[in-house]
């Protein structure tokens, strides 16, 4: 049988950063959370060592949740096809003939 527990719901944001000087705000979806999970300790383990364990998951797992929201945040505004235009708009006013003239843009 499948579990009786609900799905997770995803942690919903609303960002708003200023893009070419407008303010826009999107609704953001973080799905890929995932929950702490505290660690058990180790029989005859100290204290002291156990505590820094501890620590080190829960930086492990703060770090995990910033870059869940960062790639989602990214996913959603789609900063990386706004990197390729804007490379192309630079790469192509530096290569232009002077008519206007301008090539189709390579850059994957």
């Amino acid at each position: 049988m499948g579990s009786t527990e609900p799905p997770n719901k995803p942690l919903m944001l609303k960002v708003t950063l200023i893009v070419n000087g407008k303010p826009v705000t999107n609704d953001v979806a973080v799905s890929t959370l995932k929950a702490f999970e505290m660690p058990r300790r180790n029989p005859n383990e100290p204290l002291r060592d156990y505590a820094q364990r501890v620590l080190e998951k829960q930086e492990e797992a703060s770090h995990a949740k910033a870059q869940a929201i960062a790639d989602a945040i990214n996913k959603t505004f789609n900063f990386a096809e706004a990197r390729r235009e804007s490379w192309c708009r630079v790469h192509h006013r530096e290569e232009s003939d002077g008519q206007g003239g301008r090539g189709q843009c390579a850059k994957p």
